[in-house]
């Protein structure tokens, strides 16, 4: 047979990148992959079919959506190509590709092909399977018959260096290498998320007219900054000139609120300054902070999606907010999603009960909120601090040590507000009792929204009404669920989904975000370093 080269593909790579297998008007062009494929034959395995089979039944997770569209667009293929046994089992029946640099085929296993084998996997083997059809492609590009007539020894001299498998799967890979089958990863380029903001440096005079006109035009900002991509609505630029000027020439109390951050206003047409960041309940210390708290307290965003590593805030600004606007009359009340697998629970008690250990991040963020906001428990702080400096003596630090452990301690204090608080605004439901609802008039909180798969994710979103206000936070590289990963999750479907809509506000933090210290700000530091190493 010819040089060719031939890649055996696995399952999760046809649904990672089911663009391998292209639709005319439909799919995009492989950007960069890892392997080329120019001038290649890819072999689709009968068994990566059946696999792909099985898994379109999983209708709402994101594997159930890629084998879907893979199986439709192999169906169209071979409709079109026709077909001949003979030529099937010897890798000479191309499926027609329009516009495309490489040839596809399927390619089934001869059931006699184990017999020339030292090993013999099931039927229900997928990996198995897959190295099966791996070497069917290596019998093939050496000459020999795949009935199952050929000498066992004849696999150890058998020419591999122009068939690779193609798989992500680490347990594959190791059984591919034991059969003396080459292998390789797949990788294609992914676009990076939109994040809804831009950190760059402009000219001096475009930055000092953004201060004092307060505004910047369309027209005029992509005249002064021709390189950068086109503006998306409502996204964010935090803006720096030359000389390192992030702030308001003028001085005073504009400083304060993040002068430097403008947001596309897309029915203005315009980029505006921060128009609500100065009623912010708490006290903002990073540019992302202000991005976040800024989307929350704006009326006309009635969704905001926050991204990001643990300890920037997501979950603590979103219920800061909300206890601010319902005591404004804003809103009536608190929803509380617990984005989490599986059901309510065992645990004894009614359903709020069944859901409070996973609302503990809510109460959490209600506690730290009251810390830095209640005038009682900061003067119980004080009183304490203060007393732990003057103890002399037994007797001075049994009554402290009495007053801590009693019903006047600060502990006790807090745990009284943090319930009267929650009582008071917030309502927990279970993701499997929001079916049917319309919230009108509620702050909602779905917590790591990136556990929700895309139709929890389709349900959650569409509950609320137009006098509502939706907030959707979570870190895509910390996906808990099972078959859920950084593309297929909840989160990341929502963020594409509304990618540019007027009435919704994408926030991100980065790492230089971290408002937990030190301790947290090291371990972000240390993630960022072994990804870049990577």
């Amino acid at each position: 047979m010819s040089s060719q080269h031939v890649y055996v593909v696995d399952t999760n790579v046809l649904i990672d990148y089911v663009d391998l297998i292209p639709e005319e008007g439909v799919s995009l062009p492989l950007k960069e992959p890892s392997v080329e494929l120019t001038g290649s034959k890819v072999v689709i395995p009968s068994a990566t079919i059946r696999e792909l089979s099985k898994l379109k039944k999983e209708k709402y997770t994101d594997r159930g959506m890629g084998a879907t569209i893979a199986l439709d667009r192999l169906s169209k293929l071979a409709i079109k190509a026709g077909t001949n046994i003979a030529n099937i089992y010897s890798l000479e029946c191309p499926l027609t590709l329009a516009s495309c640099d490489y040839e596809l085929v399927i390619l089934p296993v001869h059931k006699n092909f184990t017999k020339c084998l030292p090993f013999n996997p099931s039927d229900t083997d997928m990996d198995g399977q897959i190295v099966l059809a791996a070497l069917t492609a290596i019998y093939l590009k050496n000459g020999k018959k795949i009935d199952g007539t050929e000498r066992e020894s004849l696999i150890y001299e058998l020419d591999t260096s122009t068939v690779t498998l193609l798989t992500n799967d680490k347990g594959l890979l190791s059984r591919a290498y034991a059969r003396g089958v080459p292998m390789d990863h797949f990788r294609c380029n992914v676009p990076e998320q939109y994040t809804g903001r831009r950190d760059l440096e402009v000219p001096e005079g475009l930055y000092e007219h953004f201060m004092i006109e307060k505004t910047i035009p369309r027209e005029m900002w992509e005249e002064a900054m021709p390189d950068e991509p086109p503006l998306v609505a409502n996204e964010f630029l935090i803006m720096h000139t030359p000389n390192g000027t992030t702030h308001d020439p003028s001085g005073g109390i504009a400083d304060r609120f993040w002068p430097n951050i403008g947001r596309y206003d897309l029915m203005r047409d315009e980029i505006v300054h921060l128009q609500y960041i100065s009623e912010a309940p708490i006290q903002i210390l990073t540019a992302g902070g202000a991005i976040y708290m800024e989307s929350l307290l704006n009326p006309n965003f009635k969704l905001v999606i926050c991204t990001g590593p643990a300890g920037c805030g997501k979950t603590y600004q979103a219920t800061s907010c909300a206890i601010e606007l319902c005591k404004r009359g804003e809103f009536i009340g608190v929803v509380v999603v617990p984005c989490v697998q599986g059901g309510a629970g065992t645990l004894p008690g009614d359903l709020d009960a069944k859901l409070d250990p996973d609302v503990k991040p809510i109460k959490n963020a209600i506690e730290n909120f009251l810390i830095e906001t209640n005038s009682t428990i900061k003067k119980k702080l004080d009183e304490f601090k203060r007393k732990g400096k003057n103890v002399r003596g037994s007797e001075a630090e049994n009554e402290r040590d009495s007053n801590q452990a009693s019903e006047k301690s600060i502990v006790a204090k807090l745990e009284e507000l943090v319930n009267l608080t929650w009582e008071r605004w917030f309502r927990n439901y279970h993701i499997d009792n929001v079916r049917g609802r319309s919230f009108r008039l509620r702050f909602i909180i779905l917590d790591e929204f990136q556990d929700q798969n895309l139709r929890q994710a389709d349900t959650l979103i569409t509950r609320p009404n137009d006098d509502s206000k939706v907030v959707l936070t979570g870190d895509v590289d910390q996906v808990h669920a099972n078959y859920l990963d950084e593309y297929n999750n909840g989160l990341t479907y929502a963020c594409d989904m509304f990618k540019g809509a007027p009435m919704v506000a994408r926030c991100h933090f980065l790492e230089a975000d971290n408002m937990r210290g030190s301790l947290v700000q090291w371990v972000l530091d240390r993630k960022a370093e072994r990804r870049a190493n990577h």
